[in-house]
């Protein structure tokens, strides 16, 4: 190991991260972001990051002063990586993983009521339309309830389309119906939709597999038929980026980070101020990757109520 490498300590790194390295012998970094340098190994991605940014499935923090982050780390797009027994290398920085804490993303909520989740979904409701968010999916939130309801919904805003809206009433039709092969069709249409690291259709998948995934370990529902849906949309998830491919891997499994956890957990079982917070960080998440994930979350745990 090179003297001179930059050292840098690794304090948690996901579940699937975890998975990730320790079946890897070597890969590339594969994009840098000002918060995050993603890593494409052998096994997949993973993203390294300072403890600012919030705990993922696929993702390594690290210690770095105030103010710094990995941005100005001394790493580029194509540098190799080396996996080593206790750390991860390049020709410039060596991360140490020997005593980082491994993360292990919640799938369910333990104490979670029924009734509470049926009173949160109404208020979700009430929240849509105090917001106007005209990116990503912010047009159609108020749309949804009726979308739910197997009407045919137009809307008035030009930056959605109404093919868009037709994708969702089939994905709503295909899951409520049991249609497996219809649902892999229409979320083929939604996968890579938008731009970005993660494109708004596949943050919505995220969210509408990762809560589906919750509602029916948290009360003990059809999880047979959820986890073949969630199997048949992940599969028709290729035509995307390696960090969207990686993220729906861990969402059709029910993991997602720990923004999008506080969000289900409040759903599930939190009180309405702890609720108001969780939505109001997620809608902080990314360009426009909480709005789009909150209605796949809405979406999700509606549809996920109707296999309990």
């Amino acid at each position: 190991m090179s003297s001179d490498r930059l050292k840098l300590r690794a304090t948690v790194i996901g579940s699937k991260a975890a998975f990730v390295v320790a079946n890897s012998y070597g890969g590339r970094v594969h994009s840098c972001f000002k918060r995050t340098v993603n890593l494409l190994l052998e096994e997949g991605l993973v993203g390294i990051s300072s403890t600012r940014v919030p705990k993922s499935p696929i993702n390594i923090q690290i210690e770095l002063p105030n103010g710094i982050e990995v941005s100005s780390l001394d790493v580029k797009a194509g540098n190799r990586v080396k996996v080593e027994r206790v750390s991860l290398t390049t020709s410039n920085l060596c991360i140490l993983l020997n005593e980082a804490e491994i993360w292990n993303p919640s799938k369910s909520v333990d104490n979670a009521s029924l009734e509470l989740v049926k009173r949160n979904i109404e208020l979700m409701q009430r929240f849509f339309s105090f917001f106007s968010i005209n990116e990503g999916f912010g047009p159609i939130l108020t749309l949804l309830p009726k979308i739910l309801k197997r009407k045919r919904e137009q809307s008035s805003s030009s930056l959605i389309s109404g093919a868009i809206l037709n994708k969702l009433s089939e994905i709503v039709n295909s899951i409520t119906n049991k249609d497996l092969d219809s649902l892999g069709r229409a979320c083929e249409g939604m996968v890579g939709l938008g731009s970005g690291a993660t494109p708004s259709g596949d943050d919505f998948l995220m969210g509408l597999m990762a809560s589906m995934q919750w509602t029916v370990r948290s009360f003990g529902g059809d999880l047979n038929y959820v986890e073949a849906l969630c199997r048949e949309i992940s599969s028709r998830c290729n035509n995307t980026t390696e960090l969207s491919k990686a993220l729906l891997v861990c969402a059709a499994e029910g993991e997602v980070n720990e923004v999008i956890e506080k969000v289900l957990r409040s759903l599930f079982s939190g009180t309405k101020s702890q609720l108001m917070n969780s939505l109001m960080k997620l809608l902080r998440m990314g360009e426009t990757s909480g709005v789009d994930t909150l209605a796949g979350i809405y979406l999700g745990v509606s549809l996920g109520l109707k296999f309990i």
